[in-house]
């Protein structure tokens, strides 16, 4: 079989992904997630398709598109040819702007068989409910499952299997034990904060060894990807920013000193820097970068109502167990 047909089934048949929400003709709309409200620093994806002949020709989505209160982010679409036929694919990032009862309406779908005459796809509106932060709700906690019982043994099984068995079952109610010790701890602990899960983060990219292994670019990329994601849900910007000019723009309103501006604007000078001349850049250059990132994150910072924070270093002890766990 071609590469074309895995790359296709690839695409379709990935568990828990996509689900089909509208179908019209040979296009169909796909949405993930499916349901339930989302939270405003969330991204919901959609996926079109048309299925056509080997001349099926589709007029594909801008790459960004403003919305009252989304912001459309369209990938390239792609074409998988099959045997006298074709699937054409294209993926979309809609990032809300607000919370509230919001209606997501996507441009129109034009295609076409050969010279044929273009045919319009035109999509339903999409309710969705979008909320201010994603806090985790008690009610969502699964039961902690029973333990399974073994099958008896028949009788002309060896000697040892009985021990064996036993043994297992041990194991299990070990580790059954340990479960629910960790996850009261986590709700004694509460959700992590904005802080914590940056230094976590942070945490992990040192431990990749990054400057080391001379990979500057790339270690500048999960930085600046880590004190985005941190800004973001410290002072719920609302949409995710790609450039270091959009987050500038975004930070307008928040509460920072001029120290942590100019802070800032010197770790995004060193990330811009980082990834178009990441090969010229020394190992204390690096270390400065991931110093910087410290810093903007750290216990010092302000919160989202302008107060300082109280240093909280042993809840972020206890979340460096949490995660190694």
């Amino acid at each position: 079989m071609s590469s074309g047909f895995w790359g296709l089934a690839l695409v379709l048949a990935w568990p828990g992904d996509f689900v089909e929400r509208q179908h019209t003709g040979p296009a169909t709309l796909s949405m993930r997630p499916d349901k339930g409200p989302i939270a405003l620093s969330d991204v919901l994806r959609l996926r079109l398709t048309v299925k056509g002949s080997e001349q099926l020709e589709v007029q594909p989505l801008a790459s960004t598109t403003m919305e009252p209160s989304w912001r459309l982010s369209a990938r390239r679409a792609t074409v998988n040819h099959l045997a006298r036929s074709s699937i054409w694919v294209q993926e979309i990032e809609a990032e809300p702007l607000r919370p509230g009862d919001l209606t997501l309406e996507l441009p129109p779908l034009r295609y076409r068989e050969a010279d044929g005459r273009w045919q319009v796809v035109d999509w339903k509106p999409i309710p969705v409910k979008v909320r201010t932060a994603a806090v985790a709700d008690v009610k969502d906690l699964r039961d902690i499952a029973d333990i399974e019982k073994l099958p008896a043994a028949d009788a002309g099984w060896n000697d040892w299997i009985g021990p064996a068995a036993g043994t297992l079952a041990l194991l299990v109610l070990l580790a059954l034990v340990v479960t629910v010790w960790r996850r009261r701890r986590r709700r004694r602990r509460g959700p992590l904060t904005p802080e914590q899960m940056a230094q976590r983060d942070l945490d992990r990219i040192a431990e990749l060894k990054l400057i080391e292994a001379g990979r500057a670019a790339r270690l500048h990329a999960m930085l600046y990807d880590v004190v985005r994601r941190y800004l973001r849900r410290q002072y719920q910007i609302a949409a995710r920013a790609h450039t270091s000019a959009e987050l500038r723009a975004q930070l307008q309103g928040a509460p920072l000193a001029a120290e942590q501006r100019a802070r800032l604007d010197a770790f995004l000078e060193r990330c811009e820097r980082g990834k178009f001349a990441g090969a010229a850049l020394s190992a204390p250059e690096c270390l400065e970068a991931a110093e910087l990132a410290r810093q903007i994150v750290s216990s010092g910072t302000l919160n989202s109502t302008g107060q300082p924070r109280e240093n909280d270093s042993p809840a972020r002890s206890a979340d460096h167990e949490g995660a190694g766990s």
